[in-house]
């Protein structure tokens, strides 16, 4: 909060760190005369697929603790947001609910489901994710699902992906969901007792790189017995 670029860097520092980008690919934006933004224009030189791939990535890594930094980095930037943050900005989790509260399956959609904090909710604009917390008590298996709406409030057409975290006594465990087109995906994961949060990032990654519109989404996670 305390640099114009807000948590930008974070992605970058992410990007040629952890997914392995040129450095150069960064720089050279900056003397490139583009009038692209930074995401239309890495995702030009990075290719779109796989630009997708990272951003979500990160997204996921994001919510299993920022562990691509250090311990000190990460109490850096809570402290920051707390010096200068708005809290009523802070908005880590979309919806919040308890593995006994999921009664074979429970879906969310987020501009119906929500609090009418605005009149859009807080469904993700483009190039953003929402997270869904669980918290865990019981071994079980999850199967999530992401549904997303065609097109975004105005207009443009909506593109998804979806990441499963699991924080366990090892820390986050990572995993994707598999994609059928650029709406809907599927996941499966199994959970043990000791697995103390399970979240659902929905992360919105459409081939629109400006406006304020949002893109809609139904989410459904079923909870069951764990595989055996």
């Amino acid at each position: 909060y305390q640099v114009r670029q807000y948590g930008m860097h974070t992605l970058l520092y992410y990007l040629e760190q952890e997914a392995g980008v040129d450095p150069a690919t960064i720089t050279n934006g900056f003397y490139a005369g583009t009038e692209l933004s930074p995401q239309e224009y890495l995702a030009q030189q990075i290719g779109s697929d796989d630009f997708r791939t990272m951003f979500a990535n990160w997204a996921a890594r994001n919510t299993g603790g920022l562990d691509y930094l250090t311990p000190e980095q990460v109490a850096r930037a809570i402290a920051e947001a707390e010096w200068v943050g708005d809290p009523d900005n802070a908005h880590p989790y979309i919806a919040e609910i308890a593995d006994v509260e999921i009664i074979d399956q429970w879906t969310f959609e987020p501009c119906i489901d929500s609090p009418p904090v605005d009149p859009d909710c807080h469904a993700p604009r483009g190039w953003a994710y929402n997270v869904i917390r669980i918290t865990n008590s019981y071994a079980a298996q999850y199967t999530m699902s992401i549904e997303g709406d065609a097109s975004g409030t105005e207009g443009a057409a909506s593109h998804f992906m979806g990441r499963i975290v699991v924080m366990g006594e090892d820390g986050p465990v990572y995993s994707e969901l598999d994609m059928t087109d650029p709406l809907n995906s599927t996941g499966t994961v199994n959970v043990s007792a000791a697995d103390t949060e399970v979240f659902l990032v929905i992360v919105s990654v459409p081939d629109q790189f400006s406006s304020y519109q949002r893109y809609g989404y139904r989410a459904t996670i079923e909870r069951g017995a764990p595989a055996p």
